[in-house]
């Protein structure tokens, strides 16, 4: 061997007396070759050299829910952790971790949050490459957050509550609201029957129909962790009650009017179809001197003869009003007038002497409620309803006793004798 020649990143050839040092994180291209004695050359060969000084770079990525709550990373139990190395030049060999208390080498599964409970959780990792640049450690810290949002419901506005049901009406609505430990609320979800669910935004009503109502409603948070769904269940109710005013004594209803006594209570029965009667209330001759109003709680009666009115008004446990109604009444204690003559005239005026065969004609007056019947006995007998005009056929003194009676009941009597 006569000599050896080289060159690196040259293309000039220097002899090679010496091991040649490289210390320059770079790539190198060395070419070399060799003379014998005699002057045959060798083949010029080429080499490639790197030197690699710089350690893998690694990041961590989420997948799945993961939110950044205040500078705070926040992941959900369904979040999986996914680890990538890149090296420059040799390439990287492995990525060591320390996760939930254990070592591992990172394969191609993602490191998922099974066995971890709600809190503050680390992982530490770092990769080599092949010519073992070790990369210093990262460290991943977040919070784990396992709990659903809480939601709050209200019902606002007219509601009533018995027999482990929960009455409203057609002005009631349904307020949301959910609170979450960490992550904080992504959205409340309000479903109701044969419709799709809703993002909640703001109070909602009732359809306006009586009857059962279901609806339900869940929430979830900023990493997809999803309440239960609550279910409720509401009796809507928006008719109001029934009030129909009753007598108990004497009555009569004439022209639209109604012809009571003194001695004549009324009451008034209210019926209501769902959530039941609140209360009824009354008044007795509004707009006079005379007024009374007064909640209905048993029955009552006029202390004053004549005209009045009277207007009531219900309302039931979830606040339907029923219309305020108006009716006239007239408290008549005044007793009939009777009336009686002969179709002929007297043959003895002075002895109230008639022809046989006379009739005598019956009746009565009632300035008020009207006649209901007229009764007349002749002679102490039986007493009988009057239907037509009396006849007598009998050579006889007679005397007729007539009693009347008004539609309330207000009675007279009187008499008449004749031969």
């Amino acid at each position: 061997l006569f000599a050896t020649y080289f060159a690196l990143n040259s293309e000039s050839f220097t002899k090679y007396d010496q091991p040649i040092y490289i210390d320059q994180e770079m790539d190198y291209k060395l070419m070399f070759y060799a003379l014998d004695n005699v002057g045959n050359q060798s083949k010029q060969r080429t080499r490639l050299y790197s030197l690699d000084f710089t350690p893998p770079n690694t990041k961590h990525s989420i997948v799945g829910g993961y939110v950044n709550v205040n500078g705070e990373d926040v992941v959900s139990p369904r979040s999986k952790i996914s680890l990538k190395s890149r090296d420059e030049k040799a390439g990287v060999k492995q990525i060591r971790y320390r996760f939930k208390g254990e070592r591992g080498i990172y394969g191609k599964k993602l490191l998922t949050m099974a066995g971890l409970k709600d809190g503050v959780h680390s992982l530490v990792y770092a990769a080599e490459d092949r010519v073992k640049n070790a990369e210093a450690n990262n460290t991943f810290t977040f919070y784990l957050d396992s709990i659903p949002p809480v939601v709050d419901h209200k019902l606002v506005g007219d509601q009533y509550f018995a027999n482990k049901k929960t009455y409203v009406s057609g002005l009631t609505t349904v307020a949301l609201s959910a609170t979450d430990n960490k992550a904080g609320v992504r959205r409340i979800r309000y479903y109701s029957p044969n419709k799709k669910a809703i993002t909640y935004e703001g109070p909602i009503g009732f359809p306006k129909r009586n009857g059962k109502f279901n609806y339900s409603y869940a929430a979830s948070d900023r990493v997809l962790n999803v309440s239960e769904t609550y279910k409720k269940s509401v009796i809507v109710d928006i008719s109001p009650p029934k009030v129909s005013p009753k007598f108990m004594g004497e009555h009569y209803y004439v022209r639209k009017t109604h012809y009571i006594r003194l001695g004549t209570k009324i009451s008034l029965p209210t019926t209501d179809n769902l959530s039941g009667v609140q209360d009824v209330s009354y008044v007795l001759d509004p707009g006079t001197e005379m007024e009374l109003g007064s909640v209905y709680t048993q029955p009552f009666s006029f202390t004053t003869e004549g005209e009045h009115k009277m207007t009531y008004q219900a309302i039931d446990n979830v606040n339907n009003e029923s219309k305020t109604q108006e009716i006239k009444l007239f408290v008549d204690e005044i007793a009939p007038i009777i009336y009686h003559h002969f179709s002929t005239n007297a043959t003895a005026p002075v002895d109230n002497q008639y022809p046989l065969k006379s009739l005598l004609y019956l009746a009565a007056t009632d300035k008020q409620a009207g006649i209901r019947n007229i009764y007349y006995t002749i002679n102490n007998g039986k007493e009988q309803l009057l239907k037509k005009p009396l006849s007598f056929k009998k050579r006889m003194n007679y005397t007729v006793k007539i009693r009347a009676i008004d539609n309330v009941g207000n009675e007279s009597t009187d008499q008449v004798s004749f031969t």
